[in-house]
């Protein structure tokens, strides 16, 4: 058995793929196949009408006629088409010459014959050409219909499958097709279905695979119907898929899905599932999509089933052999041996060749789909497997780089921060790895703040910038230094961040990172105080890089400078320029707000609400809203309205704020304790007290909102002043349903406020350690403050987790001076001295910082470090509102370390500057009387020193010191 080779190729239109049609050119057609449209009514016409034409055509050499009427009709009585051909051939070139009606009529037979012969011999052209005869010759035959499928039957073996086309199409629209066979039906549906498919014609295409369906349901050969209707629902398949028609498609998969056959290993339907699967994602629909990818078989295993399946039909080949009986099987198993090494041919030449092996790419995309859609263990898998057949690969369009950062994103999901961190390693270590650096920088950051690691987050950020040195024209560069910039200045390491920068801005002066680099340097430089150089490098970026990401937020961060300079003018001119100019900027909001602070700062008080009611409009206008400052701008205009007597105004303003923002900007509680006190001011003193125990008992078990705290710490006085006593038995009873209401938080608040009111009875709850999760910031401080003398463990672990909570809390100062305390009594200097220190970062106007930086002094004294000490004595020194008290100390201590150190002289210097400024305060200038003594002792000057204990002794205020109880015995062993 022979075939067009032509046949057999790929045929690709636009990079999509079709079936393959064989063409059988010596085969003959298997027997039971074409004779069914053939009846014994008309094997007898045939005959009577040949015997009729001897009878009346004695022109035609009756015996030779004879012979070839017995030979034709001995072939048509067996069935035996293809050897009725000669007889047949040379009956219609004698019939077709006579002129007689009889014998043109049994002509009509003759002909048919001879084509189903054509056919079975395999002649096509033959056939063509015959049946187009009878088809012209005899338009009402009765064969009209057979001849018509027969006719586009062998169009199609020959490939010519636009004509066949024309010919099936004109037998169904001129034909009842019940007149064939359901076999024969199948046949017509299954060959017209090929021909539209190959042209995608998927409009016409679409009824008739449909069609084909339906005849393959009517077929008892349940193994052949299964076959052609996985066909059919392919080809519907790949039509939805192909006009997008994603809900056609995803209606027929499962039908395919369930079907085997040929049709499930067909590479063009494979490589459409992937298509629509691409269609689904593209539109946001990931679990369709993941089904469809699921679905598509990998080369390899069409591969597979090809090869195995030409061994199959080989060996059954080859048992049959060449015996006469098994003709009409040997023909069809060599049919479907072509079949199979033709999608072998193919699966092996476009696979690698025209359409690479697309095993990786369809991996990622299923990996890609478990991801979006958070199935973070199922992607994790995927990821690591696609890494593990990626990771040698150095071929253009490799999935190595995608999946090695798909294993680093899922592992760290899934809290595999070992594999995470270690792929991430492996991925900075690539240098041809460039896409995704700055995220995969970010990972592993992220993995080193999870374990409090700050060493290493710097240490990766100075590798980074160290790439960034390297590779200066790395697409990745310019997220590489904001990744160091924003993480350096996160961990608070401002002389690291400068280490790091300054060279980096030298070195590379104009590239395409470097107003990055200053941005975040000129960020520091505010963070220290410096706005001069601040303002130097947001200048720079303005002038070289005026167009670059930083530009707009550079200009913003100018005013904040000359804000910071307390150029006011300059500010004000800057930020109307700014506002002016940026209209839709996302800094919008806060250059408003501080607007608001400017004007506030000047004393134009209405200025500044105005400007504080844009800052919170622009801020509701992001999303999500920018509530920081939408919470700024509302609570400062409140402090505003507060300071200058605005109290109806300051009522209607947190009233709107409350009404418009509810609990969304996280401060509601705080909203109504201000509007309390607007109230109050108004003299609406029963609406504050009953607005404020509706919104303790509301909002009290919500241990975020610091309202209820501060609405308890004024309630009881207020409630007294108002009517002559404690609110006792309303806190009681309110204390009594949240116990049986299970609201821990409200519990715990209005347990320690009858504490505080000494109205609490055995009955009243306690804090343990177990509750402190349910405690708010102020119940946490005031367990730490109770608890400080007798359960020092539960009072540090609750002040600190009052900082863990809420760090910018009203109580957040009280809470890192307990543990600064706590850590001092603990002996743990570096925890004390960590905490004083953060207290006066934090709160630098506050009065508790300068005695956080004294105390610092002392710790850093008393641990041997004097020199630190003197420093830090010196910087209270320095500050101006500190002077008195404070002042005193350091003076005083000051000496007190000289006098450590063995240098009396300066010791007497600061001790007697102590009590000759500062005699109003007790306890230093008797403490300085005394050191004053001792060094002058220290240095001889016995009498001067006998003088200063009795200077001592003779103030009034100052005998009944302790100071003064030494200078009396030094005065005794002196004498």
């Amino acid at each position: 058995m022979t075939f067009h080779r032509e046949s057999a190729k790929r045929v690709a239109v636009r990079g999509e793929f079709y079936p393959i049609h064989f063409v059988p050119v010596s085969s003959p057609i298997p027997l039971g196949w074409w004779c069914r449209g053939v009846s014994l009514r008309n094997i007898v016409v045939l005959c009577v009408l040949v015997l009729l034409s001897q009878a009346s055509a004695q022109d035609l050499s009756n015996q030779r006629t004879s012979v070839l009427q017995q030979q034709a009709q001995r072939a048509v009585e067996t069935q035996q088409f293809a050897e009725a051909v000669p007889a047949l051939t040379e009956l219609n070139r004698r019939f077709r010459e006579s002129e007689d009606p009889a014998i043109q009529k049994g002509r009509e037979s003759i002909l048919y014959f001879l084509g189903l012969g054509q056919l079975q011999a395999t002649d096509l052209s033959g056939t063509v050409k015959t049946m187009q005869e009878f088809i012209t010759a005899f338009p009402e035959g009765r064969n009209l219909v057979f001849a018509r499928l027969y006719l586009g039957d062998a169009l199609y073996y020959q490939n010519k499958l636009e004509e066949a086309r024309g010919v099936y199409d004109e037998l169904r629209a001129k034909h009842d097709l019940a007149a064939l066979e359901p076999a024969q039906q199948l046949g017509f549906w299954d060959k017209l279905s090929d021909c539209y498919f190959s042209k995608q014609d998927w409009d016409g295409g679409k009824p008739v695979f449909q069609a084909l369906s339906l005849a393959a349901g009517r077929q008892f050969d349940a193994s052949l119907a299964s076959q052609k209707r996985a066909k059919a629902s392919s080809y519907l398949l790949q039509a939805a898929i192909a006009q997008d028609a994603l809900a056609d498609a995803l209606a027929v998969l499962p039908e395919l899905s369930d079907r085997g056959g040929e049709a499930r290993y067909d590479l063009s339907l494979n490589l459409a599932l992937m298509r629509g699967g691409d269609q689904l994602y593209e539109s946001n629909r990931y679990g369709e999509a993941l089904f469809f990818y699921q679905q598509v078989l990998r080369p390899g295993r069409m591969d597979g089933f090809w090869f195995d399946r030409v061994n199959q039909l080989q060996g059954e080949l080859d048992r049959v052999g060449n015996i006469a009986v098994f003709a009409g099987q040997k023909n069809e198993l060599e049919n479907q041996l072509a079949v199979a090494n033709a999608r072998l041919e193919q699966i092996r030449t476009n696979i690698g060749g025209a359409i690479p092996d697309y095993t990786g790419a369809l991996n990622f995309r299923i990996a890609r789909c478990y991801l979006v859609r958070e199935r973070n263990y199922e992607a994790y898998w995927a990821f690591s497997r696609l890494w593990e057949g990626e990771r040698d690969s150095e071929a253009k369009g490799s999935l190595a780089e995608d999946a090695l950062y798909g294993v680093i994103k899922t592992a760290a999901a899934i809290n595999r921060a070992d594999r995470a961190k270690a792929a991430a390693n492996d991925y900075l270590a690539r240098p041809g790895f460039t896409r995704f650096v700055a995220d995969v920088g970010y990972e592993l950051i992220q993995l080193e703040a999870q374990v409090d690691n700050t060493a290493g987050g710097a240490a990766l950020c100075a590798q980074f910038l160290d790439r960034v040195r390297a590779q200066p024209a790395l697409a990745e560069a310019p997220k590489l230094v904001y990744l160091a910039g924003s993480n350096l200045l996160a961990l608070d390491d401002l002389p690291a961040l400068r280490a790091q920068f300054e060279p980096l801005v030298a070195q590379f002066p104009e590239s395409g990172f470097t107003d990055g680099a200053l941005y975040w340097l000129g960020l520091a430089s505010i963070f220290e105080g410096d706005f001069k150089g601040a303002m130097q490098r947001f200048g720079r970026i303005i002038e070289v890089f005026p167009r670059g990401p930083y530009a707009e937020d550079a200009r913003y961060r100018i005013g904040v400078c000359q804000f910071g300079l307390l150029d006011y003018p300059a500010a004000r001119a800057s930020l109307e320029e700014f506002i002016g100019n940026y209209p839709q900027s996302r800094l919008l909001s806060e250059a408003y707000a501080l607007a608001g602070d400017l004007a506030a700062a000047e004393g134009r008080i209405d200025d500044a609400i105005a400007a504080y009611t844009a800052s919170g409009d622009e801020g509701a206008k992001l999303t999500p809203p920018n509530y920081a400052y939408i919470n700024h701008a509302v609570f400062q205009a409140g402090k505003l309205l507060a300071a200058n007597s605005r109290w109806t105004q300051m009522a209607t303003w947190f009233d709107t704020y409350i009404n418009r923002w509810g609990r969304e900007a996280g401060r509601l509680g705080d909203a109504i304790y201000e509007l309390g006190r607007a109230q109050e001011a108004l003299g609406r003193t029963d609406e504050m007290l009953d607005s404020y125990l509706k919104a303790i008992v509301r909002f009290g078990n919500d241990p975020a909102d610091n309202g209820p705290d501060l609405m308890l710490a004024d309630y009881p006085t207020k409630y007294q002043a108002a009517h002559g006593e404690l609110p006792v038995t309303l806190l009681n009873d309110a204390l009594n349903r949240a116990q049986a209401q299970g609201e821990t938080t409200l519990v715990l608040r209005l347990a320690y406020a009858l504490r505080a009111m000494d109205a609490a009875t055995d009955e009243t709850p306690r804090a343990f350690a177990d509750q402190l999760d349910a405690a708010s910031p102020a119940v946490l401080v005031q367990i730490a403050r109770s608890e400080q003398s007798f359960n020092p463990d539960l009072a540090l672990q609750a002040a600190e987790q009052a900082i863990a909570r809420q760090p910018n809390s009203p109580f957040a100062e009280e809470a890192w001076h307990l543990i600064a305390v706590l850590r001092a009594t603990g002996e743990d200097t570096d925890g004390a001295l960590a905490a004083y220190r953060q207290i006066a970062q934090l709160f630098p106007a506050s009065k508790r910082t300068a005695e956080a930086r004294l105390r610092e002094g002392d710790l850093l004294r008393q641990s041997g470090d004097r020199a630190g000490a003197l420093e830090v004595y010196k910087a209270v020194l320095q500050t101006r509102q500190w002077r008195g008290a404070a002042w005193a100390e350091a003076n005083f201590k000051i000496g007190l370390t000289h006098y450590e150190a063995g240098e009396f002289e300066e010791a007497f210097g600061f001790c007697q500057r102590v009590y000759v400024l500062y005699g109003g305060v007790p306890e230093w200038a008797s403490q300085a009387y005394l050191y004053s003594g001792l060094a002058l002792e220290k240095l001889g000057r016995r009498e001067d020193a006998v003088k200063t204990y009795k200077e001592l002794l003779g103030i009034e205020t100052l005998k009944a010191t302790a100071a003064a109880r030494e200078a009396t015995r030094r005065l005794g062993e002196l004498s």
